[in-house]
């Protein structure tokens, strides 16, 4: 049975003393929930509204109800339902230690120089590392260590070229002995 508007709102009295510090205290028993409105009692109860699990339903529908309606014309309100969806990424960051005398730590110092600043393409690493030391070759090990750094999250692939993973932090430390 639908509630009239002023039943509803008697209801929606009784809901907010709820969640108001009460004045006289709120009671249960025999599965009926027993409320102290803050507005006029309902006739008839001795100042009280008894509840049950039906007119608990009901009372829940209408509430649903006019806060949907309530959503549409209130903006406040509206920002108060909104939901955003959000991303929380924690970031653990992989530290690799290289020797500049391998493959892997020479080309891990060519992306702590910023050579990798501009994409590049794997021959044109071939060719750095040739002007700057031993040519590591053409046997595919270049293009496995590439991959490695790609994979590792320090280097990502751009078009037909290789470039230093944004975010992406160097350290250097110098070692004497």
């Amino acid at each position: 049975m639908p509630l009239t508007k002023p039943e509803a709102d008697r209801l929606i009295d009784a809901v907010k003393s709820l969640v108001a510090p009460p004045l006289s205290g709120k009671e249960s028993h025999n599965n009926a929930i027993v409320i102290d409105p803050k507005g006029d009692p309902p006739a008839g109860r001795g100042g009280k509204l008894s509840i049950d699990g039906d007119q608990l339903e009901a009372i829940y529908r209408e509430l649903k109800n006019r806060l949907i309606d309530d959503l549409r014309t209130d903006p406040i309100l509206l920002q108060l339902v909104a939901q955003r969806p959000e991303i929380i990424l924690e970031i653990e960051p992989q530290v690799v230690t290289l020797d500049v005398k391998t493959l892997k730590g020479r080309c891990a110092r060519l992306i702590a120089a910023g050579w990798f600043a501009t994409a590049r393409a794997t021959s044109a690493v071939r060719r750095e590392l040739a002007r700057t030391g031993a040519d590591p070759g053409g046997g595919g090990n270049l293009a496995q260590t590439l991959n490695d750094l790609v994979r590792d999250g320090f280097l990502t692939r751009e078009g037909e070229g290789l470039l230093a993973a944004p975010g992406m932090k160097v350290s250097e430390k110098e070692i004497r002995t």
